[in-house]
C-alpha cells in the first residue's frame, strides 16, 4: 500500500514538473506577428476592424511590416534594412512604400540617432537619444529639424528645436513610470528664437510587466487633459489584447477607443524588448510623448 502511495505521489510531481517546465516555455516572451486594431462603431456599439499589421523578421529585426485596411486597397509597407554585429543593430535604414523614411544609427545596440530623408535636398530632420543607465531606456531625446517648402525652394525654412527630459523608474529591468517635461522653440530663417516649456508634464504608469496601465498629463493652463488607461488581457505571460479608453479630466467616465489584439512568432526575445515592442502597439509608435523604440 506504502509503495503504491509513494508512486502516486512521485507520479503526481512528474507531472506538476512537466507542466511547470511547459508554462515556462510558453511564458516566454514572443515577437508578434500581427497585430489588428479595432474601433467602436458608436451607432452599433460593436467593434470594427480598423487595420491589421503583418511582420516578417530576419535575424529578430523587422524585414517588413504591412499595413492594411479592410475599407480601402491602400497597403502600407515598410521594408527594413539592418547592419548587424554580434547579433545587435549598428545601422538601419526604413523605406516607406519602397521610399525612403530614414536611417538610423546605435551604440550598443540601443538606438542613438534617426535622421529623416526629405523631398528637398536641404531639409533635415534628427532625433539623439541620450541614456542615463546601461539598461533600454533614453532619458533625453533632442530634436532638430530644418523643413523647406518643395513647392517653392525660395521660401524660408521653418526651423524646430526640442529637448525632452524623461524620468525613467524602473524595476527588475521593466519599466514602472516615465515622465516628461522639455522645452521647444519654433523659428523662420531670420527670426530670433524663442524658448518655452512644455506645456504640461506628461507620465506614464507600466504593470507589473512593463506595459502600459496609463498615461495621464497636468497642464498649466485651462486645456483639459485626454488622459489614456489600458484593460490588458494575457494568455501564458502574453498580451493576447488590449482595450484602450480615453478619460478626460474633467468626466468620471471613460470612454472606448480601440481594442488591439496581436499574434505571436515563435522568435524568441527578453522581456525589456517585448514590453516596448507592445507598448509601442497600444500608445501607437509615433505618439509625441511616448516613444517605444524596440527595433
Amino acid at each position: 500500500m506504502k509503495k503504491t502511495i509513494t508512486f502516486f505521489l512521485l507520479l503526481v510531481i512528474l507531472l506538476n514538473m512537466a507542466a511547470c517546465s511547459e508554462k515556462t516555455e510558453k511564458t516566454s516572451p514572443l515577437l508578434v506577428k500581427s497585430v489588428t486594431v479595432y474601433h467602436v462603431d458608436y451607432e452599433t456599439g460593436e467593434w470594427t476592424e480598423w487595420e491589421k499589421t503583418d511582420l516578417d523578421y530576419e535575424n529578430s529585426y523587422p524585414k517588413t511590416i504591412t499595413t492594411e485596411y479592410p475599407d480601402s486597397d491602400y497597403r502600407r509597407v515598410n521594408t527594413f534594412e539592418y547592419t548587424l554585429e554580434d547579433g545587435v543593430p549598428v545601422a538601419m535604414t526604413r523605406y516607406l512604400d519602397g521610399a525612403l523614411q530614414y536611417s538610423a544609427e546605435y551604440v550598443k545596440g540601443r538606438l542613438s540617432q534617426v535622421s529623416y530623408s526629405y523631398e528637398l535636398a536641404e531639409s533635415t530632420r534628427y532625433l539623439t537619444y541620450i541614456y542615463a543607465n546601461d539598461d533600454d531606456y533614453f532619458t533625453l531625446v533632442l530634436h532638430s529639424s530644418h523643413v523647406g517648402d518643395p513647392a517653392d525652394p525660395s521660401a524660408a525654412f521653418y526651423n524646430t528645436e526640442e529637448v525632452d527630459t524623461i524620468s525613467v523608474t524602473t524595476k527588475d529591468g521593466l519599466l514602472q513610470t516615465t515622465v516628461n517635461r522639455g522645452l521647444y522653440t519654433n523659428w523662420l530663417d531670420g527670426e530670433d528664437r524663442d524658448w518655452l516649456r512644455f506645456n504640461g508634464t506628461y507620465t506614464a504608469n507600466y504593470d507589473s510587466e512593463g506595459i502600459l496601465s496609463s498615461t495621464s498629463c497636468e497642464y498649466r493652463d485651462d486645456q483639459v487633459p485626454q488622459n489614456y488607461l489600458f484593460e490588458i488581457t494575457m494568455e501564458n505571460g502574453l498580451v493576447t489584447e488590449v482595450v484602450r479608453k480615453i478619460k478626460s479630466a474633467d468626466s468620471d467616465e471613460a470612454v472606448l477607443d480601440a481594442k488591439i489584439v496581436f499574434e505571436y512568432t515563435d522568435i524568441q526575445i527578453d522581456a525589456s524588448r517585448y514590453s516596448r515592442m507592445i507598448n509601442a502597439f497600444i500608445i501607437e509608435e509615433g505618439n509625441t510623448f511616448y516613444i517605444y523604440n524596440w527595433y
